[in-house]
């Protein structure tokens, strides 16, 4: 399965524990969409011209974290516990 293949299965994934009526779900569906469509940049577009994502795309990534049990404060220390107060859901 290549990286963009992941990309978007893990996203699909995600979409399911999360919530469709928050105001990014939109635009998260609206990127996921384009990136299916277009897939990473590649030297045919003339601002990739002498960048190759060769060796980055050849890698085999791990998109959701082996870890368990992670806790919202953990992911961003130094934030307010509740974050509701800051990003709404």
């Amino acid at each position: 399965m290549s990286l963009a293949d992941k990309l978007v299965s893990s996203f699909l994934a995600f979409e399911l524990d999360t919530n469709i009526l928050s105001p990014v779900h939109k635009i998260r569906t609206e990127a996921i969409k384009e990136f299916e469509k277009l897939g990473f940049p590649n030297k045919k577009l003339e601002a990739w011209k002498y960048t190759s994502l060769k060796n980055v795309l050849k890698e085999d990534y791990t998109i959701f974290s082996k870890k368990k049990n992670v806790v919202w404060w953990e992911l961003n220390p130094g934030l307010p516990l509740d974050g509701r107060k800051y990003w709404p859901l």
